[in-house]
């Protein structure tokens, strides 16, 4: 059952990872954030290697330890740098989006507060992640897909839950359209706008 908490004007509720399941994705993870550190271990001393052979053994001196072996000749260490830089951004980027999954499925919570003057979602994963903020006038209605409750607008559909239990968000969806029919017809639009997002008229 959803434990609604009085906030300010309004109301909020927080819901977290449920279930046992979330633990067999973040075990994979785990594993293979290790394989990913010893990959960007790996990455950053042979750039560090590199680029001590191109600018003098003094070069960054410290920073990291040399790996053995010879780094590659002077010819191809232009291309060698381009190569490196795309691939260690890539990984970094693809290893530091595991580890937020990771976080989200072992301590993920989402508050949802509802009030006179909107709907705030803001999640969080050990630490708040993301915030967004819905004018209750520019929301057209709830609906669940797949396993999240999204909140139609005249622009795009925004994501108000996921985490929580199937029936605590159909609750939450419930409560929320009551809410928001507290607020009269949606706002029509300008003169100017169109009724399909990103078109002009």
């Amino acid at each position: 059952m959803l434990e609604r908490e009085p906030n300010g004007s309004g109301w909020q509720v927080t819901l977290r990872a449920q279930g046992m399941l979330r633990f067999l994705p973040a075990a994979f993870l785990c594993a293979w954030l290790c394989g990913w550190a010893m990959g960007e271990y790996f990455a950053l001393t042979i750039l560090d290697s590199a680029l001590q052979s191109a600018f003098g053994p003094g070069f960054l001196a410290g920073w990291l330890p040399t790996m053995p072996g010879a780094p590659p000749p002077r010819e191809a260490l232009p291309l060698f740098f381009a190569f490196v830089s795309v691939w260690l951004t890539l990984w970094t980027f693809g290893g530091l989006t595991a580890l937020s999954t990771l976080l989200n499925l072992l301590f993920g919570r989402e508050v949802v507060c509802w009030s006179a003057d909107g709907l705030e979602i803001k999640r969080y994963a050990l630490f708040l992640t993301s915030a967004s903020r819905l004018d209750p006038r520019q929301v057209i209605g709830f609906r669940m897909r797949g396993h999240g409750l999204l909140a139609d607008t005249r622009a795009r559909a925004v994501r108000v839950a996921q985490q929580g239990t199937p029936a605590e968000r159909v609750e939450l969806m419930s409560v929320l359209a009551e809410w928001r029919t507290g607020f009269g017809p949606v706002l029509p639009l300008a003169a100017d706008q169109s009724p399909v997002p990103d078109w002009q008229v």
